[in-house]
């Protein structure tokens, strides 16, 4: 038995949760969102290493969509938003939040 100094039961102490990582929908042989932030921040591997960069970089609350590009040594642009979709029937692969819908066609054609 133990001494009554010590207590019968021990506390139940919840485990700290780490956040999730955020969600996405990826989009192969796509177009490219454009947006006001619209920052390439260097090369990754491959489209989930660029979200996660992105995010990493500006916060998940900042980050809407990647435009990732295989065929360009991997090269990653941050995306605030998807106002409109440039480059239509272009070769990046493009991840947006979940839920999010695609845009129309960008109108301007510098942000092509």
């Amino acid at each position: 038995p133990l001494p009554s100094a010590y207590p019968t039961s021990l506390p139940i102490i919840a485990p700290t949760m780490s956040p999730t990582a955020t969600m996405f929908t990826e989009y192969t042989n796509s177009d490219y969102c454009f947006s006001d932030l619209d920052v390439n921040i260097n090369s990754t591997v491959d489209a989930p290493a660029c979200w996660s960069a992105c995010v990493d970089e500006y916060g998940a609350d900042n980050i809407v969509a990647i435009d990732w590009y295989g065929d360009y040594n991997g090269s990653c642009w941050c995306q605030s938003s998807c106002d409109c979709l440039a480059d239509v029937g272009g070769s990046s692969t493009l991840l947006t939040e979940v839920g999010l819908t695609l845009p129309s066609e960008c109108a301007d054609p510098t942000t092509n």
